[in-house]
């Protein structure tokens, strides 16, 4: 279960940015929407689904670049580009790690994620 994404430096993201699918704590009227998972003596909650909206050029289709292509980085074991175009988003077929261009130093694009999976947190 997804918990967060996080990325930092991509795109027209210079700070870090946090895709969260936690539901917030005081949450009221979403639990047929909530996934739970008992590991150990913690229960961890995530919401199965999410929107994101927003202006015009607000970062919208950068969040989703970035989920994808992080996620062909960890499909393919590597930071290599394919021949192959097997992705509508071109960022995630020649995995252009774009840095943001408004630091004035060059510093790495970040992503991580957080989840559970088979009771493992």
């Amino acid at each position: 279960m997804l918990l967060e994404f996080k990325m930092q430096n991509y795109k027209s993201f210079k700070d870090e940015c946090v895709f969260a699918l936690i539901p917030a704590p005081k949450q009221k009227g979403l639990d047929y929407r909530v996934l739970s998972e008992q590991i150990g003596k913690k229960k961890y909650k995530g919401l199965c689904s999410a929107v994101v909206y927003g202006l015009n050029a607000s970062g919208k289709t950068n969040i989703i670049g970035a989920i994808e292509t992080f996620k062909q980085i960890v499909l393919r074991g590597n930071i290599r580009n394919v021949e192959t175009k097997d992705s509508l988003n071109a960022a995630s077929h020649a995995l252009e790690l774009i840095p943001n261009n408004t630091l004035s130093s060059s510093e790495p694009v970040n992503f991580s994620l957080t989840f559970t999976d088979d009771n493992i947190p």
